[in-house]
């Protein structure tokens, strides 16, 4: 297998970059309860300071999530600020800064007991207005819509899976980033056998394939989603470069 190489090394690989062009998408999660004046404080002080980065904020649950995008420069400011300012009332875990590279998200399945189930899933997802869906029989296709934060995102849609009784069924990679993001351990199914994916591996996976270029990427999700024997070399792979 070729190499992979280290988040420094795709850096370098890539030279001097004119990042002032790049647009980059910083999400938060607060654990304060929305309808608070905490809440309340937080966001004005946010909104104020940060008034031409700010994109908006949103809650599914009783805390909060807000985003913001811009230049790199400009949005490690905001991170620096709000990770100082308030690390008592962040869910850090799902902070969220990355790079805006206009790609198309892909759609993630939900399969059902019932197709009376996956139409009550769909609808929920609906009214949410944080995603699209296709019913096909017991089945659901979900596409994300541009969201603030991702992470929300997939903590919305795991209540809303769980309400009508069903589950993710996806590759390796994308049931590991919805591992990630919702703290939910969740199998993997390879032909007849199943692994039941934790949180700790998860995050693993997700570190070591954000630090990897393209085309290792890539090789790193088609070697994870292969095979049974396959992905536990990979996740032994992934625990090795994160030590």
């Amino acid at each position: 297998m070729k190499k992979f190489t280290t988040l420094s090394e795709k850096i370098e690989s890539q030279g001097n970059m004119d990042e002032s062009n790049e647009t980059w998408i910083l999400g938060f999660d607060f654990n304060v309860d929305y309808n608070s004046e905490t809440a309340e404080d937080i966001l004005s002080d946010i909104q104020k300071r940060f008034k031409k980065l700010y994109v908006g904020n949103g809650s599914g649950g009783k805390g909060f999530d807000v985003s913001f995008e811009g230049s790199k420069k400009d949005i490690t400011k905001v991170k620096k600020y709000i990770e100082k300012t308030y690390k008592n009332q962040l869910n850090s875990k799902y902070t969220n800064m990355y790079l805006d590279e206009g790609t198309v998200t892909k759609p993630m399945t939900f399969t059902f007991h019932s197709t009376r189930n996956a139409k009550q899933f769909a609808y929920d997802v609906s009214n949410a207005a944080i995603a699209t869906t296709n019913v096909i029989g017991k089945t659901v296709e979900v596409t994300l819509l541009r969201v603030s934060s991702v992470g929300a995102a997939h903590r919305t849609l795991a209540k809303m899976s769980k309400k009508s009784k069903g589950k993710l069924t996806e590759s390796a990679y994308v049931i590991a980033e919805w591992v990630s993001n919702t703290m939910i351990p969740t199998p993997i199914q390879f032909d007849d056998e199943s692994i039941l994916l934790e949180c700790d591996s998860a995050d693993t996976i997700v570190d070591v394939n954000q630090s990897l270029n393209e085309e290792n990427q890539v090789r790193f999700q088609d070697q994870l989603n292969s095979s049974m024997e396959s992905f536990k070399k990979m996740i032994r792979f992934a625990y090795e470069n994160t030590k």
